[in-house]
């Protein structure tokens, strides 16, 4: 029998996710483009809700938690009020394109050097967990699969290859998704987004680690994006975008799919059994963020919840900025996934993701999460609006990429958790002032083939950019 409350509530999401789009429409036509922050963010969040919704149409899920991230949103949203936008995106003209900034000698060679690297890194890393070259070429599967393990069991000895060998992935991936959007030809275009992504699918595939590879994606993008920035474009993508996105996602299911088989989620060798626990951890991956989140924002209200979560005393940013907490001193031992409450539905999914929202109320409570979401995202437009006006704008592009993953993962929960994102942060804006200094060339006069401004959400250049 249909539950006709369930069918309401589902409806009523449904309506809350439109929202999203609704708000980061509004921005786009503030700050002319969908680039902006407050419209990306939004939009990122209308997938993250409406995808749960409607791939579990049974599930039931608690209204207040999506009306406080709607809030969220229109909070975030608030940030590109009252800034000069017109002047930023006519600015953005006199910029030279982006193969003229990004593909230049620096980039190129950065790019191989943090490529390379990372490789190499990758290698020490398992060699020094005590595994051969032998172990990866000959049972590759169970190789991952005793990394998975003995990194979940805290059993993995502290190494500096790790750590190299993540930041080297994740520049890596920004400097070839500069140079990707530089190329003239679809062949080049596809050899750099897989020598891009070679660090991060090792990874994958031989410590069963698929976060590496989720946020690369996110930081490739955001690096696309800038190039779109530069050539004056103000779309998020196109339809010859989609098509490479289609294909690349075909490649790379499979992988993420051997990945969840290597962490031992599945012993048996029946296929029916394997496609089982395959539906069973994309499920978990891609939709349960959002119910246990909700059950989770219940219980934060005092209402009844399936779990007995931790007590939600005040964290003063511990669960926002817990990397820097770990700079300044010795704050408390988090769980490996950050929460250890696992929000389950039998047959269905398991999850500890509570997406970025649960640590921000746990830190600053329900008004204060807003505030500083508001904060938060006066700082973002305020680097977009530098990444349009500013002549070199070499710390606002590496910020923008970042940015972008601080966007995607907030799904997961807060990325600047991490030391890593610091230090990406800081290796890309040394290496493209590096590269500023010795071949930044500027201009006050649009480069040939510029359309000339005749509205603010119009402006773009030629498809030779």
């Amino acid at each position: 029998m249909i539950d006709a409350a369930l069918i309401v509530s589902k409806l009523i999401g449904v309506g809350i996710g439109a929202g999203m789009v609704l708000i980061a429409y509004i921005v786009r036509l503030h700050a002319g483009s969908w680039l902006a922050p407050g419209s990306v963010y939004c939009l990122l969040w209308a997938g993250f809700t409406l995808i749960p919704l409607l791939m579990a149409p049974t599930m039931p899920v608690n209204l207040l938690a999506l009306i406080y991230v709607l809030a969220a949103c229109v909070t975030f949203a608030l940030g590109a009020a009252l800034l000069p936008w017109r002047t930023a995106v006519n600015a953005n003209l006199a910029k030279p394109r982006a193969r003229a900034s990004f593909s230049t000698p620096v980039i190129w060679t950065s790019f191989a050097v943090a490529t390379l690297a990372s490789i190499a890194s990758i290698g020490g890393a398992l060699a020094a967990q005590g595994f051969s070259w032998d172990d990866l070429f000959l049972n590759l599967l169970a190789t991952s699969a005793k990394f998975a393990s003995m990194r979940y069991a805290d059993e993995l000895t502290p190494t500096a290859f790790t750590q190299a060998s993540l930041l080297s992935s994740y520049v890596a991936t920004a400097l070839g998704g500069l140079l990707f959007a530089g190329q003239p030809g679809a062949r080049e275009r596809w050899l750099i987004a897989l020598a891009s992504f070679v660090p991060a699918v090792l990874i994958m595939v031989t410590q069963s680690a698929k976060g590496v590879l989720f946020l690369s994606i996110a930081y490739f993008w955001g690096a696309i994006n800038v190039c779109r920035i530069f050539n004056g474009e103000t779309r998020l993508g196109s339809s010859e975008g989609l098509k490479q996105l289609t294909k690349a996602t075909i490649l790379l299911v499979p992988l993420v799919a051997f990945s969840f088989l290597a962490r031992g989620m599945s012993e048996t060798d029946e296929a029916s059994d394997i496609g089982e626990t395959l539906r069973y951890y994309f499920s978990s991956y891609m939709f349960a963020h959002l119910y246990a989140f909700s059950d989770w924002f219940g219980a934060y209200l005092g209402d009844p919840a399936s779990l007995e979560y931790a007590p939600n005393g005040a964290r003063f940013g511990l669960y926002t900025f817990y990397g820097l907490f770990q700079l300044l001193g010795d704050p408390p031992a988090l769980p490996q996934g950050v929460y250890d409450e696992y929000f389950t539905v039998e047959g269905v999914f398991a999850s500890n993701i509570y997406t970025i929202y649960r640590g921000l109320l746990m830190d600053f409570g329900l008004a204060g999460s807003l505030v500083f979401l508001l904060l938060a995202s006066w700082l973002a437009h305020v680097v977009f609006l530098l990444l349009l006006g500013s002549k070199r704008p070499r710390f606002a592009v590496a910020a923008y990429i970042v940015m972008t993953g601080v966007f995607v993962h907030s799904f997961l929960s807060s990325l600047l958790m991490y030391n890593s994102t610091y230090a990406t942060l800081a290796a890309l804006w040394l290496i493209l002032a590096f590269n500023g200094a010795l071949s930044y060339r500027t201009t006050s006069r649009p480069c040939p083939g510029d359309v000339p401004v005749v509205g603010l959400g119009s402006v773009r250049r030629s498809a030779d950019a």
